[in-house]
């Protein structure tokens, strides 16, 4: 009897599993950090708001979660985000948004590609005004 059981708890037990993971997902734990106020006036990350006002939001993301990062901001944020450049590993998952994304670091070791985008995004954010807002996504060690 017990060996009938089986199959309906081992999938009882694989659905918590995925669930868990879909929670655990760089992309759900983004999404559960950041959102807009009601109005669209304000960024608000965890509990702390930033006003929207006179500044533009940019995000640069870097690491091997930097794809899934930028699907659950770009959910949240929408059109709101100005301009992106992520930093990704050689053979991360294409997806279609408007970010930049630059593959580098094969086998996770410092190369020439991955050098060349840590100069892109120093770039980039050296021209962002004062009042401009910046989400630096960071995954890995």
């Amino acid at each position: 009897m017990a060996m009938k059981q089986f199959p309906k708890i081992y999938s009882i037990f694989e659905q918590a599993f995925h669930r868990s993971l879909a929670q655990l997902s760089p992309e759900s734990c983004v999404k559960r950090i950041l959102q807009l106020s009601e109005d669209k006036s304000s960024l608000i990350v965890r509990d702390k708001l930033y006003p929207l006002q006179n500044s533009s939001i940019h995000v640069i993301a870097v690491g091997k979660a930097g794809v899934s990062m930028v699907k659950g901001v770009e959910e949240v944020l929408g059109e709101k985000i100005v301009g992106v450049i992520a930093s990704v590993p050689f053979g991360s998952p294409h997806i279609n948004s408007k970010i930049n994304f630059f593959p580098g670091a094969e086998n996770n070791l410092p190369d020439q590609m991955a050098s060349e985008t840590a100069k892109k995004i120093e770039n980039y954010v050296s021209k962002l005004d004062k009042n401009d807002l910046v989400l630096f996504l960071i995954s890995g060690k």
